[in-house]
């Protein structure tokens, strides 16, 4: 309860709203409620157009979306881990001996294993291919340091897109554009931040698939280190897991990475 509060406040809707506690469909076209169908959720989607309003409302849109996201995967790995491996230590009998390092690494290992289970799932490749298009259309802003009288600029405006290497005087400082076409807020700590993760395209899909390298070698260590039965069963069902994570997430990068060079190879 604690945590769910935490992440949601006192809302119910992730309990029961669909868009919240499973991830919406991607799309290359808004597909809106229908007549027939007014109670289906709206699919994601990524419009490339170069009017500065509507791509920062679509960066709001998907901040929002991805904020769901991560808050159902905490959520949801959090509530795996203390079901299956925390409750059933509180109706173990006292006079039972366990080990308290080994629960409390197994807790650990089946938190983090649902973790990165539950982001394969909830950050698919067009997921995230979604958020790298829409970073590209919006560019960053990199805050010039020391005013320089004599150097020219522009006063920002929010319905112009700049080009690269563009310097605008907003109301934050003296900006340099950094990007093809910038449409982001100069001084915008949310879209600096979304633009971070997604500006390359494989940075959020490397970093699960090295937790998720890091997680199998370290259970395949203590695998090799058990002798009691019990800890091989444990580790062994959780490596299983991890195998098929693992092959998901190195199957999304070897197709990303594919993708983007042929697109590289063709824009050249």
């Amino acid at each position: 309860i604690v945590t769910y509060l935490f992440l949601f406040g006192p809302s119910l809707k992730p309990l029961y709203q669909k868009s919240l506690n499973w991830p919406s469909a991607v799309s290359e076209i808004l597909t809106p409620k229908t007549k027939s169908n007014p109670d289906k959720e709206p699919t994601l989607f990524h419009s490339c157009v170069l009017t500065p309003d509507i791509i920062r409302d679509e960066v709001e849109m998907l901040k929002v979306d991805f904020n769901n996201r991560v808050k159902q995967i905490l959520f949801n790995s959090m509530l795996t881990a203390y079901y299956m491996t925390f409750v059933p230590l509180c109706f173990a009998q006292n006079t039972l001996f366990y080990d308290t390092w080994w629960v409390g690494q197994h807790v650990f290992l089946t938190w983090l294993s649902s973790f990165l289970m539950l982001c394969a799932h909830f950050l698919p490749p067009k997921y995230l291919d979604l958020m790298h298009r829409c970073s590209q259309h919006l560019g960053r802003w990199q805050k010039v340091e020391g005013r320089n009288a004599h150097v020219p600029y522009n006063a920002w405006s929010e319905l112009q897109v700049w080009p690269q290497g563009a310097l605008v005087k907003h109301v934050r400082g003296l900006f340099k554009a950094e990007g093809v076409n910038i449409t982001a807020e100069p001084g915008n700590s949310m879209h600096g931040r979304f633009h971070f993760l997604f500006h390359h395209p494989l940075r959020v899909l490397n970093w699960m698939l090295i937790l998720t390298w890091l997680l199998v070698g370290y259970q395949f260590f203590c695998l090799l280190q058990c002798s009691e039965w019990n800890h091989i069963i444990c580790i062994a069902l959780l490596l299983f897991c991890n195998y098929y994570t693992l092959f998901k997430l190195l199957r999304d990068r070897i197709i990303l990475s594919k993708t983007y060079k042929e697109d590289d190879v063709g824009q050249n």
